[in-house]
């Protein structure tokens, strides 16, 4: 009976430590869509300092979060609130990015505020500890020239960066080929 037990737990913690070897590489995608939404939603309600709360380390070795709530007060308080956004695009950088080692997912929306028409909106994440972590935020206005230009070209960016997507390399080794 000792021997029954013992070999459920081992079994029982094997499936417990191995679940993250069942997941699909769509899982860390959409886990990392997931978190975008949530940083951006927070930035949208003021929530400066809980955004910061989802950052990486190296986002927090370079910036404050007084400094991350200031700047995020001063440049989208006036926008407004969103009227619509739209993921235009995300791509997966196993690599990193310039300034940035490790794997990245660089997330691009298309979003319209009640001040301000047309925003490009960029939110890189990094892997961390096993979860996706903000690793920066960033918020460009277009004009309407460049709105006219940047439709285009997004149409073409969307569909071959969404399938660009590798796990995490921490977890590729893992999951079932």
């Amino acid at each position: 009976m000792k021997i029954h037990c013992f070999a459920f737990l081992v079994v029982g913690l094997l499936l417990a430590i191995t679940a993250k070897g069942f997941a699909s590489p769509d899982d860390y995608t959409n886990d990392a869509l997931a978190i975008s939404k949530t940083m951006v939603a927070q930035i949208d309600a003021g929530k400066y300092i809980d955004s910061y709360a989802l950052s990486c380390t190296a986002l927090r070795q370079k910036i404050s979060e007084q400094q991350w709530s200031l700047v995020l007060q001063a440049v989208r308080k006036p926008w407004g609130a969103v009227v619509s956004r739209e993921q235009k695009s995300h791509t997966y950088k196993p690599e990193g990015i310039e300034g940035l080692s490790g794997e990245c997912m660089i997330i691009h929306y298309q979003t319209s505020f009640v001040n301000m028409a047309s925003v490009d909106e960029t939110v890189v994440l990094k892997w961390e500890d096993g979860h996706w972590r903000s690793a920066g935020y960033h918020c460009i206005p277009k004009t309407s020239d460049q709105d006219a230009q940047t439709d285009v070209s997004e149409t073409t960016t969307t569909s071959s960066s969404s399938t660009t997507h590798q796990p995490p390399q921490d977890l590729q080794q893992t999951l079932p080929q």
